[in-house]
């Protein structure tokens, strides 16, 4: 009867220590996919704010400045960016900063 106590103990003490192996492996799981999501997050949120730090009126003023050539016509000189396009061009990058988007009607 002693053989078959001290032999139920054993088996008792073996599966107790795999299931504390399968509970750390468990747990080691758990906490490389917590890490990838907060990294993934991390990576989103940092994507969602690449914007944030564009200078709205220093970008109109630089792409007023740009001389555009009309190749469709025969006339020769340079032009730049009419006031409706660069409304437009305010309301995209507005759109691209504050990540809201907006209806734009052009008259």
């Amino acid at each position: 009867m002693k053989k078959w106590c001290g032999d139920q103990f054993e088996k008792m003490q073996e599966a107790r220590a795999g299931a504390e192996a399968k509970r750390l492996a468990l747990m080691a799981r758990l906490k490389g996919a917590a890490q990838q999501q907060a990294e993934l997050h991390a990576a989103e949120a940092a994507k969602a704010e690449r914007f944030s730090d564009i200078d709205i009126t220093a970008a109109l003023a630089f792409a007023a400045t740009i001389p555009l050539h009309r190749f469709d016509t025969s006339f020769g000189g340079t032009a730049n960016l009419n006031r409706p396009t660069l409304d437009l061009l305010g309301h995209f990058l507005g759109t691209l900063v504050n990540r809201r988007s907006a209806a734009v009607l052009a008259p």
